[in-house]
């Protein structure tokens, strides 16, 4: 794991629950996926939040969204982006 991922959790809180579900960080978010059904390897979590979250999904994934996840790449700092992706990696990996 690249990031910070006690860093990571908090990020992700204010900035990505309000639209995904993520029990580890107690959001409830029903725009995006549900990220506790989603393993995804954390360079692919890292592309999603630096480019936007279709890039790393399939047409009918995308079609079954309203809306899509804007890039962060200009919103936060590549090593903000690394924590997120390292927390969210691990809540859904196990911890690991």
């Amino acid at each position: 794991v690249v990031g910070n991922a006690k860093a990571g959790r908090v990020i992700f809180v204010s900035t990505c629950g309000s639209c995904h579900t993520l029990k580890a960080a107690g959001t409830t978010g029903e725009i995006g996926p549900d990220l506790d059904h989603v393993k995804l390897p954390e360079a692919t979590i890292v592309k999603a939040i630096t480019d936007g979250g279709s890039t790393v999904m399939t047409p009918a994934q995308r079609e079954s969204y309203a809306t899509t996840m804007v890039a962060y790449k200009n919103a936060l700092p590549a090593k903000q982006i690394e924590d997120v992706a390292a927390f969210v990696y691990r809540a859904t990996h196990g911890g690991r």
